[in-house]
């Protein structure tokens, strides 16, 4: 009996994961209806670290990522790497939802990334979502050649608002 109970939970837990990696193979690819699914039928939004979300945000598919958020995906897993790589993909639209979920920005490498990448919309997005951006950043913009983003750094560095988030 206890060897029929283990067989059913294995059989269980071995469907699950083959649904949430079909899900990340879903988010990838931008197939919500694919994800919504897989989902529907129990697959874990945070399945190997909420990997289909970052993928999701990487290929700039919102609607996948917010359809994760919805299920559970933490948008700050991964030190935040769903901002981060859809920051490095100028995926702008997914850049302000993730934003918009309130995650600690000053936990990630986005503002980062985007000043030496020079993706400048990405790094205004950021500023204004109130995190705070080192003024050294500043100077690993303009050696990589990107003056406008060094300047946006730097007037935003005399703001010192309560609401700011230091990224360090």
């Amino acid at each position: 009996m206890l060897r029929k109970i283990f067989s059913l939970f294995t059989e269980k837990c071995s469907n699950k994961n083959a649904l949430s990696s079909e899900a990340i193979d879903a988010a990838k690819n931008g197939n919500l209806s694919q994800l919504s699914e897989c989902l529907d039928e129990g697959a874990n939004a945070q399945f190997k670290e909420s990997t289909a979300l970052i993928l999701a945000c990487q290929s700039g598919n919102v609607d996948c990522a917010r359809l994760l958020l919805k299920h559970g995906a933490d948008p700050s897993a991964q030190d935040g790497s769903a901002l981060t790589r859809a920051v490095l993909s100028n995926e702008l639209e997914t850049v302000s939802m993730l934003l918009s979920t309130g995650m600690d920005v000053a936990e990630t490498s986005a503002a980062y990334c985007a000043t030496v990448d020079g993706h400048y919309e990405a790094l205004e997005l950021i500023l204004s979502s109130g995190a705070k951006v080192p003024e050294r950043y500043a100077s690993y913009a303009e050696k990589n050649g990107h003056h406008g983003a060094a300047a946006l750094i730097r007037s935003c560095s005399d703001d010192r608002s309560p609401h700011h988030q230091e990224i360090g």
